[in-house]
């Protein structure tokens, strides 16, 4: 158990707790529905210079 995040961490040089981190980061977004597009944006101009 762990044996993979231990040789991850090692190949990238981190600790192993923090790729377990990113890990856990990366299948809650996975896991997570999608949001909403973004609306879109009116009225835009450009700036002078």
């Amino acid at each position: 158990e762990g044996v993979a995040e231990e040789q991850t961490a090692a190949l990238l040089g981190l600790p192993a707790e923090r790729v377990r981190a990113v890990y856990h980061r990366a299948m809650a977004v996975v896991l997570s529905p999608p949001r909403r597009p973004a609306g879109a944006v009116r009225d835009v101009q450009a700036a002078r210079s």
